[in-house]
């Protein structure tokens, strides 16, 4: 397996740091688009990736601005929807073709890949949702958000510690020491961020029917950070003809890095293969990767 990282720089300036794990010609594979969740990067899904090119695919894994190595001020956003102009933007620079692309989205990168798909629509073939920020289970008090919706207005960037325990996060203790002593897990968020999410928290609900493609969503059911039980409810109200709901018992929020991540992700890769019409003959192609057609990579 090959990887290649590139800077791309988005609309407003911001270099957007993305990593393409490869090892055949991509012209003839399909391409998965990790995208992740709040106070993390896209390193945390290595082990995602190198799962996927095994079995044929191409994927791309970005730092989402204000976060890992891509640049923006950390944990924040102006617009929650630039989140998903950097998304299409990314998608254009690769060239991507929409029948054979699709996404897997962590959290609160799932939240920005439910609004991506509604706001460019047929972009994508097939999405897959883990554990998706589509409710808040962690509680803050009325005073803190009364003070941060004033903030938010008058001193966007005003910094809150998070409340989310990171002991809920998995129950993978080498993947939990791993996130609590990386310097690229931001433990705040700013007073901006959280009220642009909760607006596009909204519009996610608001406008589920604009989501036709076909969807699965994988929900922790012990999930103490986001809300378990509204998933299923919102995908019930999309117009997808081809979706599922899967419910882990037992798995903390982080279902990508539980102890049995690989069971969990054969069954995400199977069901994304079906809708992509990935097959084995695929794998035979003994040709390695070159970079694709007027993409170079900017970091080696």
């Amino acid at each position: 397996m090959n990887c290649n990282e590139y800077y791309i720089e988005s609309d407003d300036h911001v270099q957007l740091l993305v990593r393409r794990y490869f090892s055949f010609n991509s012209d003839k594979r399909p391409t998965l688009l990790i995208v992740h969740g709040m106070s993390e990067h896209g390193m945390r899904y290595e082990h995602v990736a190198r799962y996927f090119v095994d079995r044929g695919w191409n994927v791309l894994v970005p730092d989402q601005r204000g976060h890992g190595r891509s640049g923006g001020v950390p944990t924040h956003i102006s617009r929650f929807q630039q989140y998903c102009e950097d998304l299409e933007k990314i998608r254009l620079h690769f060239k991507l073709v929409p029948e054979q692309t699709a996404i897997l989205a962590h959290s609160m990168g799932g939240l920005v890949s439910i609004r991506y798909c509604q706001t460019y629509s047929n972009h994508i073939k097939a999405m897959v949702l883990s554990s998706p920020l589509l409710g808040v289970r962690v509680k803050v008090p009325f005073l803190t958000l009364l003070i941060g919706k004033i903030l938010s207005y008058v001193y966007p960037l005003k910094r809150f510690k998070s409340r989310v325990d990171q002991c809920y996060t998995t129950r993978n203790e080498e993947k939990l020491r791993e996130r609590e002593n990386d310097p690229l897990a931001h433990q705040s968020i700013t007073a901006g961020w959280f009220f642009s999410m909760q607006e596009a928290l909204k519009e996610a609900w608001d406008n589920a029917a604009l989501i036709n493609i076909p969807t699965l969503i994988v929900q922790a059911g012990d999930d103490y950070i986001v809300d378990p039980h509204v998933p299923e409810d919102w995908l019930s109200q999309t117009s997808a003809t081809d979706k599922e709901f899967i419910f882990l018992d037992e798995h903390y929020h982080e279902v990508l890095n539980e102890l049995d991540w690989k069971s969990t992700v054969k069954t995400m890769e199977e069901w994304l293969n079906v809708r992509i019409g990935l097959n084995s003959s695929d794998l035979d192609d003994p040709d390695l990767l070159e970079s694709p057609s007027g993409v170079e990579p900017l970091v080696n």
